[in-house]
């Protein structure tokens, strides 16, 4: 693949995960409250983690890399573990996980061109 596609598809997926994480900090903020507090801090260090790595993924450091990946098997323990299979929210999470996986896949591939 010629230089200029992987940096498009570097960045499509660091503008991604910028996106998500900005969404679940958003989300935290709106949705924190005493019942729901572990959840809520929980939520927004997610967020944080997000907005970090996508800037990690955008100058291809190992460790954004890394933390992709961890992120990733996160992902897919979660939906193994969920009972729900077949709710408009796991649909999308299967989407997103599938999106993640691909991604994941690729910057291993792709793993000697990430810097420390």
């Amino acid at each position: 693949m010629p230089i200029k596609q992987e940096k498009v598809l570097i960045s499509i997926v660091a503008w991604l995960l910028l996106i998500g994480g900005t969404g679940w900090v958003l989300g935290a903020l709106m949705t924190f409250s005493a019942e729901s507090y572990f959840r809520s801090i929980l939520m927004f260090v997610v967020g944080i983690i997000a907005i970090k790595v996508s800037t990690g993924i955008r100058q291809m450091r190992r460790w954004a890399l890394y933390a992709l990946t961890f992120m990733c098997l996160i992902d897919i323990y979660y939906y193994l573990k969920s009972p729900e299979k077949l709710s408009l929210f796991m649909v999308i999470s299967i989407v997103s996980l599938f999106i993640q996986s691909l991604a994941a896949i690729y910057f291993w591939m792709i793993r000697k061109k990430f810097g420390n």
